[in-house]
């Protein structure tokens, strides 16, 4: 779990006993500012929304930095505030990009494969997406804060 006010992580066993911890605050590599969303794939390597710092970084189960993604802007691959991450079964990574009303979704070295989204109420469209999960048959369902509603998608990935 993200540990935002202290900015890590703790990991936690399934009995709720603390294990371990990483991070500091800051900007350099493996530092974190504001770490909002985590996630897990399936060689527990983390995945962490790292809101303060406009990226995605990743690290080993132990906490040891392997890569980082994204910077601030709204191009593609940029990120106005990642909040909400989440992994499909492939490993693609979803995030939910706040501040650029959009779904961004990459692989796991941080290619980006899609995106989706942009401000407004319609289909579609997004007011500060929060959140993002998927389910075991590829569904995507998306926190959308501003529109107060939770939306659906089906996600057509190209291999």
């Amino acid at each position: 779990m993200t540990d935002v006010n202290n900015n890590r992580v703790q990991v936690f066993g399934a009995d709720g006993r603390f294990l371990r911890k990483w991070g500091s605050e800051g900007t350099e590599e493996g530092q974190l500012r504001l770490p909002i969303g985590v996630a897990v794939d399936a060689s527990d390597r983390v995945y962490v929304a790292d809101w303060g710092n406009d990226r995605v970084q990743v690290f080993d189960p132990d906490g040891s930095f392997l890569r980082t993604w994204g910077s601030k802007g709204n191009s593609e691959g940029l990120f106005a505030g990642p909040v909400g991450i989440a992994l499909d079964a492939s490993g693609n990574v979803y995030v939910a990009d706040l501040g650029n009303n959009r779904v961004q979704v990459f692989d796991r070295e941080g290619d980006l494969l899609h995106k989706w989204g942009s401000a407004g109420t319609g289909d579609g469209r997004f007011q500060r997406p929060i959140g993002v999960a998927i389910d075991a048959s590829g569904n995507v369902y998306v926190v959308d804060m501003g529109n107060d509603r939770v939306r659906v998608f089906n996600v057509e990935l190209a291999e």
